[in-house]
């Protein structure tokens, strides 16, 4: 059943069906997709993962998919998942329901980033059919794809940042229109370091300071290294840019 809460589906039917399927199929795991986060609670009974199905462009700020993540991590069964489906549609025969373009794919890559940092545990496109008539955001998705490959031993990512680090906003832009931080960011150890991802999903520029760091950042995408100073990392981040930084580990430091 897809977004149950908006078509109001009987919850008791669903559990019914769970029920029945568990007997008869016991290696199946449900999934849904919602759009409204505040109803996983009430469903978190019947599905084993939710796949939030947030689309903003072009009407609603970016940092709706990422919110809505966060608020439906701690509502899911034990155990549960919380994947995102990140927009891949737009303009044609969606213009009429409210989606008149596609992302970019200056978009699409701080969608994906934005839920990776959110502690989202899978992403989805919808729909992949869709993207032969926009070949540039179809090449942005197979560019991300190969990037994280090369993050694959540190993902899922814990939203936020270790102990013992922070991040301050320097300039103007301080927040998103959600009221979150312009600048997100999600962290997670692993055999090779710590990573620091970290995505603006504003329209303007930002600059922030990465405090409580040591030794130089690799920057995993871009390539090169950005320098520490006095246990600082330094840098402006773009409208809708992203990063992901490897730093040593701290003394003592277990991989996730």
């Amino acid at each position: 059943m897809d977004e149950p809460e908006i078509r109001s589906f009987s919850l008791d039917r669903l559990l019914a069906a769970r029920k029945v399927l568990g007997l008869e199929l016991p290696w199946v795991r449900l999934v849904t997709a919602m759009v409204r986060p505040q109803q996983v609670a009430r469903y978190a009974g019947v599905y084993d993962a939710v796949f939030m199905d947030q689309y903003p462009v072009p009407s609603q700020p970016l940092n709706w998919l990422a919110d809505s993540i966060q608020a439906a991590r701690g509502l899911v069964r034990p155990g549960g998942q919380v994947w995102a489906v990140v927009q891949g549609f737009g303009g044609g025969q969606y213009a009429a329901m409210g989606w008149s373009r596609p992302p970019t794919p200056q978009e699409a890559q701080a969608l994906c980033v934005s839920a990776l940092v959110s502690g989202t545990q899978g992403l989805l496109i919808y729909r992949w059919l869709d993207l032969s008539q926009a070949p540039l955001l179809k090449e942005a998705f197979v560019a991300m794809s190969r990037r994280l490959r090369i993050l694959q031993p540190w993902l899922p990512l814990t939203p936020g940042l270790p102990p013992g680090m922070g991040l301050k906003h320097l300039g103007r832009v301080k927040s998103d229109p959600g009221g979150g931080p312009a600048v997100r960011t999600g962290w997670s150890r692993g055999p090779d370091g710590l990573l620091i991802m970290a995505v603006n999903t504003t329209a303007f520029r930002a600059e922030v300071a990465l405090s409580g760091v040591s030794g130089s950042a690799r920057q995993m995408w871009s390539g090169g290294s950005l320098p520490t100073v006095g246990g600082q990392l330094r840098c402006f981040v773009e409208p809708l840019g992203v990063r992901a930084w490897r730093l040593p580990s701290p003394a003592g430091g277990k991989a996730r």
